[in-house]
């Protein structure tokens, strides 16, 4: 007799049953369980896969055109075997997403929550609306399952997961379950109070499990918690949702403690997904905080979320994305740069140039490179020109002295580099350098870590810089006791990078700098294009045939000093 046969005698006749799981197709794979039978002949161990077949809405919350989604997506569809929802702020990103099922929020808001207040930032609080969207395209459904598309998880696992739901009657489920402290609750169940529930009840909202009846009775706390101006958040509506109807609320850390475990929804180090790849295939994971994610919220000045965590993200961080974070910090909250941006008019330029959109950022249109912005035209085109004769496509760039961005910005948008790495320590030179190179779509490229930090021949803690309002460019550093500025040797910083292209502009410390970067030069023999003060010229000569290089080009613009392009006479990297 067929195994099939054999089993079909121990199971419901509304199970569908397969002798082997290769044989089984991969739509049809929904539920699973593996039993296993000694037949009464046959000395084999043989295993068959039960099917079930409940309704499951999958849905992936993204804001963009995230290639994480589409990963989580094909992850999903290969075990429901057919096309996941994709649940979409607006419908900018429609067309990111052809082959699946697509709802746009923010029509669902328009269509079906006239007159009511709902928040700006309504994606931070009510995340419920993609249930809401997503039920009333599919309304069918058995299970409703939402999730973030920085959720991580295996097919495996995810099939771990349906087995669950297969396994259990109504059922709502979420995160780590509700708070035994009836009178404080979880600090996520604000103002639940003010619509007459308890505030003992929360959840964690990136990966939740729901019904079309537990849907219906949250968009009913959602809509009352509107009308009395109740700031209650998604996990709260959740999780209160999951108190007022007859289901159970199962909580997925004890329900599937293989799958779930609190640590892998805790912060995590930026080299998490390595992590995941090698060690934790077995569990979901989301990261509450990564290193990108917190540079991304400190650039947008959001406060309501990374602050309270981000001593646990440095802690974990490498030195390397530990300094990174700190600098954006020390870009985007030192003081001094925010008094300069207070007393300051902030303008902006757009103009064509050589075919390419360009916007300038600036504050002064009188600062000596600020004015060629305001004109709608890069400083030093003929110096420019020279980088362009001589830099490779496809390489790294290192601009010290980076001012407010105009040669990187040129290299940026014309001359395809690889990176941009920048060195800037001019606190009010650094607000506007990070908005051009921003405004210009050039910030995938660019690395912000060092911004802040002056380059010599030695390490110093000890500086400070003078400069004029009239030119920036002409900032100059100088040893002062009483100074909190930062001095690096360049070696300490690059030892292992390979720049094929450096440009120096650092009024007066070129022979500092160059001293400093003497391992990274000897080592990778970059191109350099360097402004020399006529003081330093003889040093720099020196330099020049005691590093045999030679010099290429130059070009003399002020009378106080001069550039040069360098290239190596032997032993040159091409990439």
């Amino acid at each position: 007799m067929a195994f099939a046969d054999e089993l079909r005698k121990l199971v419901p006749r509304n199970i569908v049953i397969y002798p082997e799981c290769t044989a089984v197709p991969a739509f049809e794979i929904i539920g699973y369980k593996f039993f296993y039978y000694r037949l009464k002949n046959d000395e084999v161990i043989m295993e068959g896969l039960i099917l079930v077949n409940k309704n499951i809405v999958a849905i992936v919350r993204t804001n963009g055109k995230s290639p994480r989604a589409l990963d989580l997506v094909n992850t999903i569809e290969a075990c429901l075997g057919g096309p996941a929802t994709v649940a979409l702020d607006t419908g900018k990103y429609r067309d990111f997403f052809p082959n699946q099922n697509v709802v746009i929020v923010s029509d669902e808001i328009e269509d079906n929550w006239t007159g009511l207040d709902i928040p700006d930032n309504w994606g931070w609080f009510c995340g419920d609306f993609c249930y809401y969207a997503a039920y009333k395209a599919q309304p069918d459904a058995d299970y409703y399952i939402l999730m973030d598309d920085d959720v991580y998880f295996s097919a495996d696992t995810f099939k771990k997961i349906v087995t669950s739901i297969n396994e259990s009657g109504p059922f709502s489920s979420a995160a780590f379950g509700l708070s035994d402290d009836l009178q404080k609750g979880p600090k996520f169940s604000r103002d639940l109070g003010k619509i007459g529930l308890p505030t003992n009840v929360g959840c964690i909202f990136p990966f939740t499990i729901s019904t079309a009846a537990h849907i219906k009775k949250m968009e009913q706390l959602r809509r009352k918690s509107l009308k009395d101006n109740a700031r209650v958040n998604d996990e709260a509506i959740f999780a209160s949702a999951s108190t007022q109807i007859d289901v159970k609320f199962l909580n997925l850390e004890s329900d599937l403690p293989s799958v779930f475990s609190r640590k892998s929804f805790r912060t995590n180090p930026p080299n998490l997904l390595e992590f995941v790849k090698e060690n934790c295939q077995d569990q979901v994971w989301h990261p509450t905080v990564l290193e990108d994610e917190v540079i991304l919220r400190i650039r947008s000045g959001e406060k309501n979320y990374f602050r309270h965590r981000l001593r646990r993200v440095l802690a974990q961080a490498s030195p390397d994305a530990a300094a990174k974070i700190n600098q954006e910090l020390r870009l985007f909250e030192d003081p001094i740069d925010e008094k300069a941006m207070q007393t300051s008019v902030i303008y902006e330029n757009t103009c064509l140039i050589d075919g390419q959109k360009i916007i300038f950022n600036y504050t002064n249109p009188k600062d000596v490179v600020q004015k060629h912005h305001h004109q709608g035209r890069f400083y030093e085109e003929e110096e420019l020109a020279i980088i362009k004769r001589n830099f490779v496509p496809g390489t790294d760039f290192l601009d010290i002295g980076a001012n407010i961005g105009n040669h990187s910005l040129f290299v940026g948008k014309y001359l395809n580099p690889r990176s941009i790495t920048l060195i800037e320590p001019n606190p009010v030179a650094i607000r506007m350098l990070v908005l051009n190179l921003a405004l210009n779509q050039l910030t995938n490229i660019c690395d912000f870590r060092y911004l802040g930090l002056g380059l010599s021949d030695q390490k110093s803690e000890k500086a400070s810089i003078n400069f004029s309002n009239k030119n920036l460019g002409g900032a100059q550093l100088k040893d002062d006791d009483a100074g909190d500025l930062q001095i690096e040797k360049g070696d300490n910083l690059f030892h292992n990078r390979h720049f094929s292209f450096v440009k120096i502009d650092v009024e007066g410390f070129e022979l500092k700098v160059l001293r400093g970067l003497k391992t990274s030069i000897g080592t990778y023999r970059p191109k350099i294009f360097i402004e020399v003060d006529n003081v330093n010229r003889d040093g720099f000569f020196s330099w020049v045939q005691e590093n045999d290089y030679e010099i290429v080009e130059q070009y003399k613009r002020y009378k106080n000093n001069e550039n040069f392009l360098l290239r190596s006479l032997g032993n040159t990297p091409t990439d």
